[in-house]
């Protein structure tokens, strides 16, 4: 059964941990940069990237140089008010973003997705906002993720307060039933 969290609930547990965040975030600060890397190969100087769930800006920090311009996009205030010394940000549910049709070159979407409700309306609305023949980057958290404190409720026979993470078949199937064609894709345990 998947974990259903309010916006408003996902904004004020984001929002109290803006100040600390970046230090306990090893594994997102270590995809962004990679991603960082991959995104000045990939995208010419004036283009401009979607930083979907951009937390604290980071990964616009990673990029400040590249003459890419990053646009941040967070549903927790408390995040986009760090994030703002570092790249324009607004403050939006992602599921409903507030760009027009096919007004940015490309998005990255940062463990973001398993906070959605609605995986396939996300998808949709990334598909509706890209440019014609754009790139999406995504990272997302796998089955596998917190496995072992799963295992433990269940033997207490509780239902456990933890996401259903999405299986990478999934994932590819919900990208390409939105128009997207899957150039790599692929898994690491870490």
């Amino acid at each position: 059964m998947p974990l259903t969290i309010s916006l408003q609930t996902l904004n004020q547990d984001f929002s109290r941990a803006a100040s600390s965040y970046e230090q306990h975030a090893t594994l997102q600060r270590a995809w962004q940069k990679r991603c960082a890397s991959e995104i000045i190969l990939a995208l010419p100087k004036g283009s401009t990237l979607l930083d979907l769930g951009c937390g604290t800006g980071a990964l616009a920090r990673d990029l400040n140089d590249s003459g890419i311009t990053v646009i941040g996009l967070d549903a927790a205030f408390g995040m986009c008010e760090v994030a703002a010394n570092h790249q324009p940000v607004v403050q939006a549910d992602a599921q409903h973003l507030p760009f027009a049709d096919h007004g940015v070159d490309a998005i990255v979407c940062s463990f973001t997705l398993q906070w959605i409700n609605d995986p396939e309306q996300l998808w949709a609305e990334c598909a509706r906002i890209v440019k014609p023949h754009g790139n999406i980057w995504m990272a997302t958290f796998g089955t596998k993720t917190l496995g072992e404190l799963r295992a433990c409720y269940e033997q207490l026979g509780v239902v456990p307060p933890i996401n259903d993470f999405m299986t990478l078949a999934q994932l590819t199937y919900d990208a390409k039933a939105a128009g997207f064609n899957i150039e790599t894709a692929s898994s690491e345990t870490h």
